[in-house]
């Protein structure tokens, strides 16, 4: 597919910088709001991926050393096979951990990173006034979750970025870090012209894209329903 060719030759710079993102650029002080963690799939048998649990792992550290207030799981339906969300998976394996449900909010309504955005930012964070958050994703998804995040929150959200070691043997590691650089230029292209914050502009370039996308057997679908 073109859009791997032309990730491909900038590999290296991608893969340095989700790498250099596994490394705490954590602030000290009060602690964040929140720390909002994207789904990664849930299995057939409605329990955790493997891949959503290694973020989980990133996310609980924070919360038991109290660096952030509250956990904040996204992610949709996205396993036709069960009738389960990847947050319910994420917040049961959360309970299971100690994590009061007190401290647990939800957002399933999203069905790609866009939409783990969009629906965080309306959906929670404005709601709460939370303005001081983390975002926590696989190695080789982060890259691509901070431009859209960026694009999403806008400046006046303070937000840092912490990826989670996917553990994936270095050609699956590879496969899907050159995947999602290739939605990374795609994306990129896709926000010309937004200015930072502006979530519903966001929302309809991805709304109108998504036949496009669809006939290119992306899976970035519209992201708001109509």
């Amino acid at each position: 597919m073109i859009f791997l060719v032309a990730g491909f030759d900038e590999y290296p710079y991608h893969q340095q910088e989700a790498n250099g993102l596994q490394r705490s650029n954590i602030q000290e002080g009060q602690p964040y709001d929140a720390v909002i963690v994207l789904g990664a799939g849930v299995a057939d048998n409605g329990s955790i991926t493997p891949l959503s649990k290694t973020g989980m792992d990133k996310a609980l550290s924070l919360y038991r050393d109290k660096k952030v207030k509250m956990l904040v799981l996204t992610g949709g339906f996205t396993n036709s096979n069960v009738r389960k969300s990847e947050t319910e998976s994420m917040r049961d394996y959360a309970l299971q951990e100690g994590v009061p449900e007190s401290d647990i909010i939800v957002e399933n309504m999203a069905g790609n990173t866009a939409g783990n955005a969009y629906y965080t930012k309306t959906k929670i964070l404005e709601p709460n006034d939370w303005n001081r958050n983390i975002v926590v994703t696989n190695d080789f998804h982060l890259v691509r979750s901070r431009l859209i995040f960026s694009k999403v929150l806008g400046e006046k959200y303070i937000t840092d970025y912490l990826a989670a070691d996917s553990e994936l043997a270095q050609s699956e590691f590879r496969k899907n870090t050159l995947m999602d650089r290739g939605y990374f230029l795609l994306y990129r292209l896709l926000f010309i012209g937004i200015r930072d914050g502006d979530h519903e502009e966001v929302a309809v370039r991805f709304n109108r894209a998504g036949a496009w996308f669809k006939r290119l057997r992306l899976s970035a679908l519209p992201i708001v329903a109509p």
